[in-house]
């Protein structure tokens, strides 16, 4: 259609007339639209922007809606890119509001069917018609945009194809308000500079009644939503939206000629305080730049090998050096990629921080709430918080809080009248509500009376909503609290002036400059700006009491998981003073032992069954000696002063065993809970009893304290070697008592018996030990061969027993170092097995989404297509009349299943004839029954 009519050969929008109304309706606030034009002026560095309305019968609405700033413009090149939607040079400059290039096209096409844009820039001026009466009338699929252009000088096209240029200009009298070249020339004339930039949106819409959204009637001064309801005048007046649209206003803003008041919201408060505000939880723009930094590094990895390969098929050519240079940048590209995603790292552990700034607004306590801006731009006002949801409190009942969130922080919808991340907005909101308490009591209103605070202030009505009172007495008190700060129009800066005491004059400033200022150092626009500060405040809301104390238990949680996957993994000896000394009647010399520590099981199943067996013919025997003669039963105190008889009779369980190859374990209190458990949950506790009675747990207690404090006395000063050395020669005086053999009786005189050589008994632990150190081996040890070949005396020398010479150490490592290695080792292996279950998530999570895309794209190719044969189909049989895509199939059937299509056309040409709009579909049964064609 549009190469029927000639159109060829001008600019594509590339998408679909239907796209246009969907994606206007994303603005569900009226004023949310028109503040995506105000951001364009701004991002084009206007220090003046005007907003009015010119009467035009002749148009839907009866007038036109025109911004009018004196802005950068726009060359014609710039001017084409605004059609298409998505592209956008300002997402790299953070200071820009604009980021998605959707806001002038999603705004204008919100509040009318039209626009033409006239834009001046380096010595060009260019002409933009963005119509969808234009596209409607010709019956375009596609979005056809005129944008011829003239010099600024001569005034003469510029343009290579004059029927081009006739083409757009055709278009542009035909179906804008400007009717030939000269009314053209007059609206740049308008534009007040060498650059700028005039909109001008026409055929505005109208409301169900007939009426335009936008009143300009009400009020010649200002410009107004229809039938808005709100109490906040923010909601449906222009210029009071307009005055706190910006955290840092720096352009002048008037609407129908009269300047706006502008705010700078931190000095329009009572008593306002600043709270640092820092936190990690928000992420999700980190996390984003991260992924996209990966994406970067390994495109510029791709472009490394692909310049190795081609260096490599180069050599002795003509296009080595070439190559070479190729290599050189993209390896220099790749280190640059490395550096970024280094730091993308780093800010993603950084936590957060901002600034909340809260005060009390004692001029109309009604509008009261939570002002979020992002990147200086207003998204949401007046947000209740915290103690402000409940109606009936007066708790921080008119307090304002305002906080500028940076886009590296949390990033605004394409809208921008909300967070894209929900989750981390709310924190936000939860944060704010608890520092809004801490304000609360930092001003003492609470302790004073909320209704006494605002009585000083003129409120004397319960009526919330009720303006102060005008007497004279609340007006001065009211205009001493706050600054009275001004904005000159000439450099923007805003200038501190002296409280005012004239209550008639109510600081509206029509036309002010520096020059104006009371204060004689900055009568000048050269003066830097100065006001006064806003003191801090000293509580830091980043966590609530219920935020504490949940981090403070799955802190806990955590830790505690940890411990016990530390000690199922690792290994612990007793150090060398837990050698068990034995009386001199004592014959067995099994009794230097070491003893495992562990959360999960034992290594030697026998020690454990020999560790219950005896435990529980000591338990009772105990018992039975109880029953048999019922003494009085002594206190802890008494039990302290006689522990040599819990001494004996502790080491009497080591002497009556049988099974001199088993080492006997010794257990102290403060480690039994580390011991194994048994099925019924028990602990394996070398003195624990199967009934737990208090007087038998403080007994066995006693017992484990008072034999470690009995080897500790007894091995402080003896030396194993000697022991050996001793021995070897038969001398009994040098053979310590620890190291005798002890005879396993059922009686209780002791008998001699005939002793196990010393060595078998050394022989037989260092076989146990090597078999434990194999099962731990480290891979820093690379052959078993090196265990297996170990002596005794390097064995004692891991255990820091004794220190050979240094051509008998076979594995230098002591047992602590070596343990510590095993389990390095096998950390290392549970985090790589983490990390490739995360990248298979990751990747799954990519694959559901490119799988999403890919439905989106089919679904979309299908709604094509019906539209399509919709199309085909109104040629064919002009007289029916589908209203629903989704009756296609139905018609398309019955089609197919008529016998006849020409009697089919004339049947249901018959039935057009009655009125009847809408095909009738065949029913059920008819289609069942019906024969195929």
């Amino acid at each position: 259609m549009a190469e029927a009519k000639g159109y060829l050969s001008l600019c594509r929008a590339e998408l679909c007339l239907e796209f246009l109304h969907a994606n206007s309706t994303t603005h569900d606030f009226l004023f949310g639209a028109i503040a995506e034009l105000i951001d364009n002026s701004r991002d084009a560095g206007a220090t003046r922007l005007d907003i009015l309305t010119v009467d035009n019968d002749n148009l839907q609405g009866g007038f036109m809606l025109c911004f009018l700033d004196d802005g950068c413009g726009m060359t014609p090149w710039e001017a084409t890119d605004l059609i298409y939607f998505g592209r956008s040079s300002k997402r790299f400059n953070p200071t820009m509001i604009g980021r998605y290039g959707n806001g002038l096209k999603s705004g204008s096409m919100r509040l009318g069917k039209d626009f033409i844009l006239f834009t001046k820039k380096e010595n060009t001026m260019t002409c933009l018609l963005f119509s969808q009466t234009f596209c409607e009338m010709e019956s375009l699929n596609e979005v056809i945009v005129p944008i011829p252009s003239w010099s600024s000088q001569t005034r003469n096209p510029m343009a290579d194809d004059a029927e081009k240029f006739a083409t757009q200009l055709s278009i542009i009298y035909k179906y804008s308000p400007f009717k030939n070249e000269a009314e053209l020339m007059k609206q740049f004339d308008a534009i007040y500079g060498e650059t700028g930039t005039l909109l001008v949106i026409y055929n505005l819409k109208l409301t169900i009644t007939g009426e335009t959204e936008l009143d300009i009637q009400t009020d010649e001064e200002d410009v107004l939503i229809t039938g808005a309801t709100e109490n906040l005048p923010e909601q449906w007046s222009l210029r009071a939206y307009t005055a706190i649209l910006y955290f840092d206003p720096r352009m002048r803003i008037f609407i129908q000629a009269k300047k706006v008041e502008t705010k700078r919201l931190p000095y329009c408060f009572y008593r306002p305080r600043m709270y640092p505000y820092m936190s990690s939880t928000f992420k999700q723009v980190s996390v984003d730049e991260l992924e996209k930094t990966k994406m970067e590094v390994k495109a510029a990895e791709e472009a490394v090998k692909e310049a190795k390969c081609t260096l490599k098929y180069s050599q002795d050519s003509l296009f080595q050096e070439d190559s070479e240079l190729k290599l050189q940048h993209a390896q220099a590209n790749e280190k640059r990629m490395r550096e970024k995603l280094e730091d993308k790292l780093r800010n993603l552990k950084r936590p957060k921080k901002l600034y909340l700034i809260f005060g009390i607004n004692i001029q109309n306590r009604s509008q009261d709430g939570m002002l979020i801006y992002s990147n200086n731009r207003l998204i949401r006002l007046f947000e209740k918080v915290g103690p402000q949801k409940d109606v009936e409190s007066y708790f921080g009942a008119g307090a304002v809080g305002i906080v500028d969130v940076p886009l590296d922080v949390m990033e605004p919808t394409h809208n921008k009248q909300a967070f894209a991340n929900v989750k981390e907005y709310n924190h936000l909101l939860k944060a704010m509500g608890n520092c809004l308490v801490q304000y609360w009591k930092d001003m003492g209103i609470s302790q004073k009376g909320e209704s006494l605070f605002w009585t000083d202030f003129g409120y004397l009505s319960d009526n919330w909503c009720e303006r102060p009172s005008n007497i004279i007495q609340y007006k001065r008190r009211r205009a001493v609290e706050i600054p009275e700060i001004v904005q000159c129009d000439i450099c923007l800066k805003w200038r501190l002036l002296s409280h005012d005491t004239d209550t008639n004059y109510e600081g509206h400033h029509d036309i002010w400059n520096c020059a104006n200022s009371p204060n004689p150092l900055e009568k000048t626009c050269d003066v830097p700006e100065h006001l006064p500060s806003i003191p801090m405040g000293t509580f830091n809301p980043t966590q609530s009491l219920d935020d504490k104390q949940q981090l403070l238990v799955e802190s806990i949680q955590e830790r505690k998981r940890k411990m016990e996957r530390l000690q199922s993994q690792k290994l612990h000896l007793i150090q060398p003073h837990t050698f068990v000394h034995c009386p001199s009647s004592a014959k067995s010399s099994k009794d230097i032992v070491y003893r495992k520590k562990t959360s999960n099981k034992d290594s030697s199943p026998a020690c454990r069954h020999l560790i219950k067996s005896r435990t529980k013919a000591e338990h009772s025997q105990h018992k039975t000696h109880q029953r048999s003669s019922p003494a009085k039963q002594k206190t802890p105190s008494e039990r302290r002063q006689q522990p040599c008889q819990k001494e004996k009779r502790f080491l009497s369980v080591l002497e009556d065993t049988e099974d001199y190859s088993l080492p006997k374990i010794i257990i102290s209190d403060s480690e039994a809970e580390d011991l194994p458990k048994n099925e019924d949950g028990n602990d394996f506790s070398f003195m624990q009893k199967e009934e737990q009675e208090q007087s038998d747990e403080k007994e066995d207690y006693l017992l484990s304290s008072a034999s470690c404090s009995y080897f500790e006395k007894t091995f402080a000063k003896r030396d194993l070697e000697s022991w050996s050395i001793g021995a070897s020669h038969g001398n009994k005086e040098h053979v310590p008592d620890a190291v005798q053999e002890s005879d396993a009786g059922t009686s209780n005189t002791q008998k001699d018996s005939k002793s196990i050589p010393t060595m078998e008994m050394i022989g037989t632990l260092t076989s146990h030990i090597k078999e434990i150190l194999l099962y731990f081996l480290p891979e820093s040890i690379n052959s078993k061969e090196r265990i297996i070949s170990m002596s005794s005396e390097d064995i004692m020398y891991m255990f820091k027993l004794k220190t050979p010479l240094e051509k008998n150490k076979t594995v230098n490592l002591y047992i602590d170092e070596y343990l510590l290695q095993y389990e390095q080792q096998l950390l290392k292996k549970i985090q790589g097995v983490k990390q490739h279950g995360l990248e298979a998530l990751h990747a799954t999570e990519r694959e559901i989404s490119l799988c999403e895309v890919q439905i989106k794209a089919e679904e979309d190719k299908l709604e094509a297509l019906r539209r399509k044969v919709a199309q085909l189909l109104f040629k064919i049989y002009p007289h029916h009349i589908i209203n629903k895509l989704e009756d296609i199939d139905s018609f398309l059937e019955k089609i197919l299943n008529s016998e006849n299509l020409c009697a089919f056309d004339s049947e249901n040409a018959n039935t057009t004839e009655t009125n009847t709009a809408v095909l009738p579909l065949p029913d059920e049964n008819t289609e069942k029954t019906s024969n195929s064609p």
